[in-house]
């Protein structure tokens, strides 16, 4: 406007603008930025986004963001526009699990405003590390038939995770043998869970695995672990109630006929046997070498003499104490052909017609060979050919072809084994004149061999065909022995007869008449068997040995007989006992084969012997006995089971702070059985923790504390407490051990509140209640204890009024806190009181 009246004015637009200074520093949004990662994060992955914006303009708001700490810039990295923060680097939670530092905000003015912001990085450990045994392996021995529940040793790993990633819980992963055994998973104490038998498994591998199972991501390793199972003498040695031996008769003396072999599962001494001939060796024919059972001869041995031998052999190892059984050897003796064939007489005679009629049988010749399994085989020689044999066969010689003998032609028939060869004349003379005449040329007869000496065997009288006058008969050959006699006509037995020696004779009979004609005839007798002899038994004494766990009708032991007689049926022989005195044992029906009739052997109770006379008697009449003594040994065989003492009655209480080594208990188990049948072992099973807590010794049974306990960790265990013996199987019996631990008095009973009130009228009766008051105590009471023995528990509070009762007129109860009347009261006396309650723990 100007001056001038009227002042004139004009008006314009005048831009004014306004240069930006720096006077604005950025302003983060957040003073703080926290973030947690897993210590796996790939590298290059965003974490965070820090925002500072600036309320200048233009280059004086423009932001860059850098890390203030170059120790930290290796680990992150926070892009210099946009704020957001990199991982740019490895982490690892064992080493480091949280990293802090400063983000720089600052923008472009000049000078340059900045603001710093505080970053927290939480890592999160992520299961990288499986759990590293202490060891590569493990290794241990462990005798065999040792109570379930033993331990045997503990494996410990280590994990580099933290928190739940390094829990570790172990178990074993299924190979042969592992069935016998378990692990803690906590502890890794392994255990055994069954009896473990040397003979069937003589060394275990296992293998422990290590495992992360608490983890989203579990990891795992393995150890081997190597059980080397040692020998206990639990098995006698064994051997077949009766071995069979074939030698033949030809074997040397001094040669080895037979190893005998007696099989015993133990190791060591306890595997190594010895060997002795017990009974019936009375002549010493056999040797017996107690290390290598090498069974020789000390003499040639001969089927004919004696073809069966029996004898008793003895076997024990050399465990402690030795362990022992018995059976019986039974030698058969193979015939060899070292026996020619013999005839029954070297010289035949016969007389014939002499006009020979073809196929005509003019003689019966017979040998025989003391051998068995000899093929004889015959052969003619000599004389015309109006003979010959009916087949090389046989003996029997018949007329050629037809012909006239006008003279006594001398015939030798030989026989052969193969080996051997015998010979025999035959006399074949005519008949000179038909004054004297025989009926044929050769006879049968027979008779038993039980027959009576004077007994009637042919009246030769019969044999005649013609003749006149007196006769006279003799007896040309066949009677070395002078088993017939001849009176008259009359052919009696003169001697004994045996079926088995000799079973045909054949006698050449001559015949002479008044006038010298003398002509010859061959009687052939038969010796029939009958049941002449009684069986007669191998051995005198007959030693076996039976366990007493033997089953009913169990083969045991097959008595051997020998008899004189020669037919099977006369031979065969049935057994019993004699008088009838075991109710245990019998005999097969119409047989020597023993078994047991009856479980009832028992070793404990006996008796551990039976002494039992053996009748042998055939099945036919009349029936021939004989007898034997059989001796019976009865064999522990684990029976019966350990019996454990309870300990169960009890509860057994453990003050936490209480020593390793203190004794909570003893167990104790008897078993009568003797040897490694009445071995007791001990063993335990139970709760979590006790494999290290508490331990139970082998042999003793004494259990005693082997960790520092914590009541906070276990209140209480309950274990089962395994007695086993060392029999084969082995037997157990269990009871349980009740443990309650006893919480240290470490904390201070509390009051609900510090002060109490009450108002209460100077009037009331005795045992009106004034008020409850209650205090607390943070340690453990057994609440089903009954009282007043509950009062020993830490956390047990107790009452009682210590001050503020001149007069005694209140009382509180104990166990419950009830404040009552026990005194009349008068206001005007005592106005008020302040009584001093005290609460007490265990």
């Amino acid at each position: 406007a100007d001056y001038g009246s009227p002042p004139k004015s004009t008006t314009g637009i005048l831009t004014v603008i306004v240069l930006d200074v720096n006077d604005n520093s950025p302003i983060f949004e957040s003073p703080l930025y926290t973030a947690t990662l897993s210590e796996i994060i790939p590298i290059g992955t965003s974490i965070l986004r820090v925002r500072a914006p600036d309320m200048d303009v233009g280059t004086n708001a423009l932001v860059s963001y850098s890390i203030v700490e170059n120790t930290t810039a290796v680990f992150f990295s926070v892009n210099i526009s946009s704020g957001i923060l990199y991982a740019s680097h490895s982490y690892l939670y064992e080493l480091q699990q949280f990293y802090q530092f400063h983000i720089l905000a600052q923008d472009s003015g000049v000078p340059p405003l900045n603001a710093t912001a505080l970053v927290q990085i939480f890592l999160t450990d992520y299961n990288v590390h499986p759990p590293a045994f202490g060891q590569s392996s493990y290794s241990a021995q462990v005798r065999e038939n040792l109570a379930p529940g033993h331990v045997i040793l503990r494996v410990n790993s280590t994990d580099a995770d933290s928190g739940t990633n390094a829990v570790t819980s172990y178990s074993l992963a299924p190979t042969p043998g592992s069935e016998y055994f378990s692990i803690d998973s906590e502890s890794g104490v392994l255990y055994t869970t069954t009896f473990i038998d040397r003979e069937k498994t003589p060394a275990i591998n296992l293998t422990v695995v290590a495992n992360n199972t608490m983890s989203d991501h579990p990891l795992s390793s393995t150890a081997p672990v190597f059980l080397q199972i040692t020998d206990l003498n639990d098995n006698n040695p064994s051997f077949p109630l009766t071995v069979n031996v074939t030698v033949s008769e030809s074997v040397l003396a001094g040669s080895v006929i037979s190893t005998l072999v007696a099989t015993d599962g133990d190791a060591g001494s306890n595997g190594t046997v010895l060997y002795f001939i017990y009974n019936g060796n009375d002549n010493g024919t056999f040797v017996l070498d107690p290390n290598s059972g090498n069974l020789s001869i000390s003499h040639q041995l001969n089927f004919q003499t004696k073809p069966l031998y029996m004898f008793s052999v003895m076997v024990h190892d050399l465990g402690t104490p030795n362990l022992y059984n018995y059976t019986n050897i039974l030698v058969t003796v193979i015939d060899t052909n070292d026996n020619a064939p013999a005839f029954t007489s070297d010289v035949y005679v016969v007389t014939v017609a002499s006009n020979l009629v073809s196929g005509q049988v003019v003689a019966y010749i017979s040998a025989f060979d003391i051998d068995q399994n000899t093929s004889l085989r015959y052969s003619l020689s000599g004389g015309s050919s109006l003979f010959k044999l009916a087949s090389n066969t046989s003996g029997i010689v018949v007329i050629a072809g037809s012909g006239v003998l006008s003279s006594a032609q001398n015939v030798t028939i030989q026989v052969s084994d193969s080996v051997y060869i015998a010979s025999t004349q035959l006399q074949i003379q005519p008949y000179k004149n038909t004054v004297l005449t025989l009926k044929m040329s050769n006879f049968n007869t027979s008779v038993t061999q039980s027959a009576q000496t004077g007994s009637t065997i042919y009246n030769l009288a019969s044999i005649i065909q013609t003749g006149s006058g007196i006769i006279t008969y003799s007896i040309e050959s066949g009677n070395a022995r002078g088993t017939f006699s001849l009176s008259s006509s009359t052919l009696a037995l003169a001697g004994n007869l045996s079926y088995k020696n000799q079973s045909l004779y054949e006698l050449t009979i001559g015949a002479r008449d008044g006038t010298g004609n003398k002509v010859y005839a061959l009687l052939h007798i038969q010796v029939n068997d009958t049941n002449k002899y009684p069986p007669l038994f191998l051995l005198n004494t007959t030693f076996i040995a039976i366990p007493e766990t033997a089953s009913i009708n169990m083969p045991l032991f097959s008595f051997v007989t020998t008899d004189l007689d020669g037919s099977a049926v006369n031979r065969y022989a049935a057994c019993s006992f004699q008088p009838q005195t075991s109710s245990v044992l019998a005999f097969a029906p119409l047989s020597c084969q023993l078994q047991l009739s009856t479980s009832g052997l028992d070793y404990l109770k006996g008796p551990r012997t039976y002494n039992l006379t053996v009748n042998a008697s055939n099945t036919v009449r009349p029936a021939l006995s004989s007898t034997s003594q059989l001796s019976i040994i009865v064999l522990n065989g684990n029976k019966i089971s350990p019996q454990l003492n309870s300990l169960s009655e009890e509860q057994h209480y453990v003050y936490e702070n209480s020593t390793v080594g203190t004794v909570i208990a003893t167990a104790n188990a008897t078993d009568p059985d003797i040897g490694s049948s009445g071995d007791i072992t001990y063993g335990m099973f139970g709760a979590q923790h006790h494999y290290l807590d508490f331990t139970i010794d082998t042999y003793t049974g004494v259990i005693w504390q082997s960790n520092t306990l914590s009541y906070k960790r276990q209140s209480s265990y309950t274990l089962t407490v395994v007695a086993g013996d060392g029999g084969n199987p082995g037997r157990t019996d269990t009871t349980t051990v009740s443990i309650q631990i006893v919480e240290l008095n470490d904390k201070t009973p509390a009051w609900q509140q510090l002060n109490y009130t009450a108002a209460i009228l100077e009037d009331v009766t005795v045992n009106t209640q004034v008020i409850t008051v209650s205090a607390t105590d943070g340690n453990y009471v057994d609440t089903s204890d009954p009282l007043p023995h509950r009062r020993i528990w830490y956390g047990y509070v107790s009452y009682s009024i210590s001050a503020g009762d001149p007069l005694g007129q209140f009382a509180i109860d104990i166990d419950t806190g009830i404040v009552t009347v026990v005194a009349r009261l008068d206001r005007e006396q005592i106005s008020a009181y302040n009584l001093t309650l005290t609460a007490t723990d265990g």
